[in-house]
């Protein structure tokens, strides 16, 4: 992992999800923006309309931790694994649309579980897993309460980049 682990594996979603709802044919998903922004940034945005794909929390991936050698210097060749959280929140033009991208995006993951070489973004290498995440009704209101938002129904994406070494 590197420094430019975390904004690569943004782009790599943002790219997966512009093939798979911007660019789709359908009417409610054709040409709808993919955001690395908030849910509220996204709402109050312009037209109000997109998917934001937000990353709210990074932490370091429990089956693996940076061993560290002397003070502030890891040891090469056991790099620290992160895991990172999203939050998927379609805004379209209708409820019918969202629900039409929050498919979508379950089919997205479904089909691609595992995204690996070209369709690999920012200089990422290895491979990035994907697999939805469990919030309760109780979490997903702590985000969206957090955000100063209402509450609606999103997705949780957990995201565990891997380079090729790891």
């Amino acid at each position: 992992m590197d420094h430019t682990t975390i904004t690569a594996t943004s782009a790599t979603l943002q790219a997966l999800f512009e093939g798979t709802i911007t660019n789709a044919p359908e009417q409610g998903l054709a040409g709808l923006p993919i955001e690395l922004r908030s849910p509220r940034a996204v709402r109050l945005d312009g037209d109000g309309l997109g998917l934001s794909v937000w990353l709210y929390r990074v932490e370091a991936a429990s089956d693996r931790r940076t061993v560290m050698s002397a003070p502030g210097a890891a040891q090469r060749g056991d790099g620290l694994a992160l895991e990172l959280h999203y939050l998927l929140t379609p805004f379209a033009a209708t409820p019918e649309d969202e629900q039409t991208v929050l498919a979508r995006v379950l089919e997205t993951l479904r089909d691609d579980p595992v995204l690996a070489g070209d369709q690999l973004f920012g200089g990422l290498t290895g491979e990035v897993r994907l697999s939805l995440e469990a919030l309760t009704l109780e979490e997903s209101l702590r985000l969206f309460t957090a955000l100063q938002e209402p509450y609606r129904a999103a997705v949780a994406l957990l995201a565990r980049p891997r380079p090729l070494d790891a």
